[in-house]
């Protein structure tokens, strides 16, 4: 496949995927991949403006649900779907210490959780969706494939060797603090 040019991406997945740790990895050079930039949009308008910054790209946990939105108002967008399974998903974020803002119940979450990986079976499905496995996150020619596939660059070995071993998380408690602080919006959007 081409390299990206300038063309947007944007990462699909379920939480507790790496998701903060591809942000990061695909931040480079003139390039910025933003972390869960969704619960702060509030208007078709505001996804538009989005990714029509130039060297722009996205990973997402709660977006698969509206991926066909984001391909009608940007139909040149790039895609990518990490697949991880639902259980590890449920195990992961049962045991994130969210210090006391919430409380997960199980079922729901697991009801959630099987729902958005369905809609990541769709999304791979379609022609030109690049699908990667949690589990080969930390493969050299896995990753060597994501950057190739998000930006516009050849794979630079000495990039990946040094973000490879970096553990980055998101602040799951602040996360859900602003999703409280901003739930009508959120929601209302949604």
């Amino acid at each position: 496949m081409p390299r990206s040019g300038g063309t947007p991406f944007i990462i699909y997945a379920l939480p507790r995927s790496r998701t903060a740790w591809l942000s990061e990895f695909l931040t480079y050079k003139d390039w910025t991949c933003l972390h869960e930039p969704a619960i702060t949009l509030r208007s078709i308008g505001d996804i538009i403006d989005l990714f029509s910054r130039p060297h722009i790209g996205a990973v997402e946990t709660a977006a698969a649900q509206g991926c066909w939105l984001l391909r009608h108002y940007i139909p040149n967008i790039r895609e990518i779907v990490v697949r991880r399974s639902v259980d590890d998903v449920v195990n992961a974020m049962m045991n994130v210490d969210i210090g006391g803002v919430a409380t997960y119940d199980e079922d729901i979450l697991r009801r959630n959780m099987v729902y958005g990986d369905r809609m990541l079976s769709q999304i791979a499905s379609r022609p030109g969706v690049l699908s990667i496995d949690y589990a080969d996150l930390d493969r050299e020619d896995v990753c060597a494939d994501i950057f190739e596939h998000c930006l516009p660059y050849k794979f630079p070995r000495d990039w990946w060797e040094h973000m490879k071993d970096q553990n980055i998380q998101v602040d799951v408690k602040a996360h859900l603090l602003y999703y409280f602080s901003n739930r009508d919006a959120v929601e209302s959007f949604k």
